[in-house]
């Protein structure tokens, strides 16, 4: 899951700074100065992994001065690559632009709701939030004290994070692996406080969870190895086409390839072919909406079915020669096993699968890519239509 890649080397992040500073009990003056240098990098290392990693070092920091006022200038190198990052994220700024409050408060919402696991009948969300109550109290109660300082610390900083990475208009709700991994000290720390049977709840988690959550993650990790797989195959094809003398082009219709699809794409032929993948030489793609259609033979890809692409992109029917559907294939174990775990889920009732990204491909039996070949010159034989059932590669998983 590249996606998630960053918010992965993020939680490492986190996790790794709080437990560096609770060996000296989040006290500075205690931390000698080959661990500060250390903590120092790994500040620079999370800070720069995810935008929620900016909110996470500065509410760090503010943590750590309310313990120790008088530690506020062995913050300075904090203080200074918080500043700098400022300097850096404004220039992202404008994604923020037209905010609207109801908005913000529905993407904030959703992105809570994902960070519970929506097992059959609520069951881990019922004792999650039980959990986290009782770590409200424990907080509480021992305010004075490290623990209950570092329960609201990570609470707050996670409703932070999630309020920050909110505000702008993201496609696609995917934010919440870091969140997750904080909230889950508070949730260790009440944990430790339960007087009897605490080794119950993890035990279940550790034994329930795989079952009950495998189908939705296994779902997702298929649509996401499905759509990587069939976008492969299309910019082989393309590339293919590219050395036949085709132009390769987009329409960029509304409901057509558009956004980071189509960037990915473009820098695919403009820069990483060349680069990584051996490519002999970079290809432009023809934008049909701000280039109009080539008047020679040419090569496009899109997301519209035969049905729709005359209707939707205008593009001469006549000039059409061929048409490729790039459809799933065989899946191997993964396809298997997700089938099996999907089975489970409708045997126990699950009403929807568990998604990390809301935005995430969802295996299809539809073709999810179209390439059409297009000559110079109408004819009336109409075009041909081809099915390409894409594979995984020789010993994927």
């Amino acid at each position: 899951l590249m996606l998630h890649a960053p918010d992965g080397w993020l939680a490492l992040g986190m996790s790794g700074q709080l437990l560096l500073l609770a060996g000296c009990e989040f006290r500075l003056s205690r931390m000698g100065s080959g661990r500060q240098a250390f903590w120092l990098v790994a500040a620079f290392l999370t800070i720069g992994a995810k935008e929620a990693g900016y909110v996470f070092q500065g509410l760090l920091a503010a943590f750590l001065l309310l313990r120790e006022p008088g530690a506020w200038l062995r913050l300075t190198p904090h203080a200074a690559l918080l500043a700098l990052w400022t300097w850096r994220l404004q220039a992202a700024s404008g994604r923020a632009s037209g905010f609207v409050v109801g908005e913000f408060l529905g993407r904030l919402g959703a992105h809570a709701e994902l960070m519970l696991p929506a097992t059959p009948w609520g069951l881990a969300d019922l004792v999650l939030c039980g959990l986290a109550m009782y770590s409200a109290v424990i907080g509480w109660r021992r305010r004075r004290e490290l623990s209950g300082q570092l329960i609201f610390f990570c609470w707050l900083t996670s409703v932070a994070m999630l309020g920050f990475v909110s505000a702008p208009k993201a496609i696609a709700l995917r934010y919440v692996i870091p969140p997750v991994y904080l909230a889950a000290v508070p949730l260790g720390l009440a944990l430790q406080q339960i007087p009897r049977g605490r080794a119950v709840v993890p035990g279940a988690f550790l034994a329930l969870f795989p079952i009950l959550m495998a189908g939705g993650i296994y779902r997702q990790e298929l649509g996401y190895r499905e759509y990587l797989d069939q976008t492969a195959e299309l910019l082989r094809r393309m590339e293919g086409k590219a050395r036949q003398g085709y132009v390769l082009a987009v329409s960029e219709a509304a409901t057509d390839i558009d956004g980071e699809p189509l960037a990915s794409i473009e820098a695919y032929f403009a820069r990483y072919g060349q680069q990584w993948y051996g490519l002999p030489q970079k290809r432009e793609l023809h934008h049909v909406r701000q280039q109009g259609w080539p008047a020679g033979r040419f090569a496009m890809a899109s997301y519209l079915s035969p049905e729709r692409v005359v209707k939707e992109t205008g593009i001469d029917a006549r000039r059409v020669q061929h048409v490729e559907a790039l459809q799933a294939g065989d899946a191997g174990v993964l396809g298997k096993l997700t089938g099996r775990f999907l089975y489970l889920d409708r045997v126990l009732g699950r009403s929807g699968p568990y998604r990390t990204d809301t935005g995430a491909p969802e295996p299809a039996t539809e073709p999810r890519f179209y390439l059409y070949t297009v000559g110079a010159t109408p004819q009336d034989a109409g075009w041909t239509q081809e099915a390409v059932p894409v594979s995984r590669p020789p010993g994927a998983f």
